[in-house]
């Protein structure tokens, strides 16, 4: 996976974070994962809204 993830690796960060985000989705549905959820506790998700959606 991270092969892929490095050669899909150009633009902007938030096109990047989109890919990243499409390619994880990928392998989620590859593995039976229907749901992900961000967990970062007490501390809000300062993450690309584009990833998160």
């Amino acid at each position: 996976m991270a092969k892929a993830l490095y050669l899909l690796l150009t633009g902007s960060t938030i096109e990047m974070a989109k890919k990243v985000g499409e390619v994880i989705e990928k392998s989620c549905v590859e593995n039976g994962i229907t749901k992900v959820a961000f967990d970062r506790a007490i501390y809000t998700y300062h993450g690309f809204s584009c990833f998160s959606k």
